[in-house]
């Protein structure tokens, strides 16, 4: 273990100044090449104590042989590395030393990126696994850490020094992790063979954490966050959405389900230009960038979700048995949920505040081009004797016959869905179906403590949601004639997200002493061509009472 004194020469050449970080492979130090008269990075491969003498050795010679490998590599998006030494007790890798912040601290700094500047940084990071896999080379490390943001310039892949280079022996180390439990892929976890794949594992998970600003799988452990890595999804994206479909592609747990070099570059690119970032390729600093953004459903990092809240909501004391560690993910991801599927049509009785204006009031409307297109599409007499017309439970819906159902809990409850879509069973009480294009999603969740008074909560909830949320709007919280239902309440809302204008159902049941939410969201754009798929989920569920 290396000690800087008063600049602490090592090799009769380096002077230590300054650690920089600490993983776990070993100690980064800044210090001066007094041959070169350079700053450089030297990170301290530290042998673990509980080595035989030959597993250390056996460490020791493969860090000798991937700093040669990775050596090899001259690409403006990787850092360079300039040289290996080592004595009887030392081995340093002597890198580039590159002053910029980390993408784990920018996101820290500045919150969750846009989807378009998370792209930008993600093509550089693809050129350069691209460079070192055509030298057989995998990173197998690859995770926000690693990933340097300067203000200028180009973003860098750091710490090749715990590359894998492929047809290399394995040399087994008994209890020593190499890599990152949050970023690490199923076939690290499981103690498989890295591969290419591998790096676009770690390259989704990153991309995860840039627009998310957490890991898609950590639990706070290692094992626990190992173990949701080999066996669970993701964690549901909620702000950035342009990526998610490319993201779950990223984090197939069987490598070869994932998506080629080729592949992930046109989505990045598509991804890129569909925003207008605020950084060049190497810039991450984002103007005005929020330090959260809840998502698709009416939930806050604090457990403060309309459906779930520990203290405020339905849910009580059952529900929170059940989660566990998972109020806070579970409220990021409930959130973009009910942001976004509720149409005035449902609203008590088929009819909206609007429905209910006489035809003076609407005409006065249509004269004026001014006012929202929801205002004009609810203040149409034609629509409303439409309305007047729908089951607002939706049982003279027909649900499509190829649809399949999914088992709420252990409640005898189902509801039914596309068979194209995916579940994700979010825990005992809570689960996700979304579209496999992506951009909906419907949130089904049960809890055996609910409220009494449906609309009521959901008022209340409303309140705290509108101020914490950009552009939100309430635009109806109604009784809903849900059949056989002791308290029932359809939520309609809008809000925005990162520049995106979300359209939100929260539909609360409680029925024979359950409570259920179907929360339903899309963007703005595809609100009206949903209607009749919220239609179908409503009549689709079947409380099996």
């Amino acid at each position: 273990m290396v000690t800087p004194g008063s600049r602490t020469r090592l090799f009769d050449r380096y002077e230590l100044l300054e650690p920089l970080g600490r993983g776990g492979m070993g100690v980064v130090w800044l210090a001066d090449d007094t041959v070169l008269q350079r700053k450089v990075a030297m990170k301290e491969v530290n042998v673990p104590a509980d080595l035989d003498p030959d597993e250390a050795e056996a460490m020791r010679a493969r860090v000798m042989r991937e700093a040669r490998a990775a050596g090899r590599l001259n690409h403006p998006n990787v850092t360079t590395i300039y040289d290996v030494v080592r004595d009887d007790s030392r081995t340093l890798i002597v890198m580039e030393y590159v002053d910029a912040p980390t993408l784990t601290e920018v996101v820290t700094r500045e919150g969750p990126l846009p989807a378009a500047s998370a792209a930008r940084i993600g093509l550089a990071l693809l050129s350069a696994l691209e460079a070192a896999h055509a030298q057989g080379i995998v990173h197998r490390d690859l995770k926000p850490g690693n990933v340097m943001v300067p203000a200028a310039g180009n973003v860098k892949l750091a710490d090749f020094g715990v590359a894998a280079v492929q047809g290399d022996p394995k040399i087994t180390m008994t209890g020593l992790i190499v890599g990152s439990p949050s970023f690490m892929s199923p076939e690290q976890a499981q103690e498989r063979h890295a591969t290419a794949a591998t790096d676009l594992w770690g390259l989704g998970a990153t991309l995860y954490y840039a627009v998310e600003g957490v890991p898609p799988f950590d639990r706070g452990a290692a094992i626990p966050t190992l173990t949701a890595v080999a066996r669970e999804p993701p964690r549901m994206v909620s702000r950035g959405t342009a990526l998610e479909p490319l993201l779950l592609r990223l984090l197939q747990k069987d490598p070869a389900d994932r998506p080629t070099l080729g592949e992930v570059r046109a989505e990045l690119v598509t991804a890129v230009d569909a925003g207008t970032p605020t950084v060049d390729a190497g810039v991450a600093t984002v103007a005005g960038t929020p330090t959260l953004v809840e998502g698709d459903h009416p939930e806050t990092d604090d457990g403060d979700e309309p459906w779930v809240d520990e203290d405020e909501h339905w849910v009580t004391e059952t529900a929170r048995r059940r989660r566990g560690a998972w109020p806070v993910l579970l409220v990021a991801a409930a959130l973009l949920v009910v942001a976004w599927f509720v149409l005035p049509r449902f609203l008590g009785g088929g009819e909206t505040p609007n429905d209910r204006q006489d035809t003076t009031e609407q005409n006065d409307r249509d004269k004026q081009r001014d006012t929202t297109e929801l205002e004009d599409r609810d203040s149409q007499p034609e629509e409303s004797a439409a309305d007047e017309e729908q089951p607002r439970q939706g049982g003279e819906v027909e649900v499509p016959a190829d649809w399949v159902g999914h088992d709420v809990a252990d409640t005898g409850s189902t509801v039914a869905y596309p068979a194209e879509w995916s579940v994700q069973q979010r825990d005992d009480t809570t689960a996700d179906i979304r579209d496999p294009q992506g951009g909906r999603y419907l949130r089904v969740q049960y809890t055996d403590s609910p409220k009494d008074d449906a609309v009521a909560d959901w008022e209340q909830q409303s309140q705290s949601f509108g101020t914490r949320h950009d552009d939100y709007t309430e635009i109806a919280i109604e009784p809903f004639d849900y059949p056989g239902a002791d308290t029932s309440a359809l939520w309609e809302y809008t809000y925005s997200d990162g520049g995106a204008q979300l359209h939100a159902y929260n539909l609360a049941i409680v029925i024979g002493g359950r409570g259920y939410a179907l929360n339903f969201q899309t963007r703005e754009n595809r609100w009206e061509e949903s209607q009749d798929l919220w239609q179908q989920f409503v009549a689709g569920f079947d409380p099996a009472l």
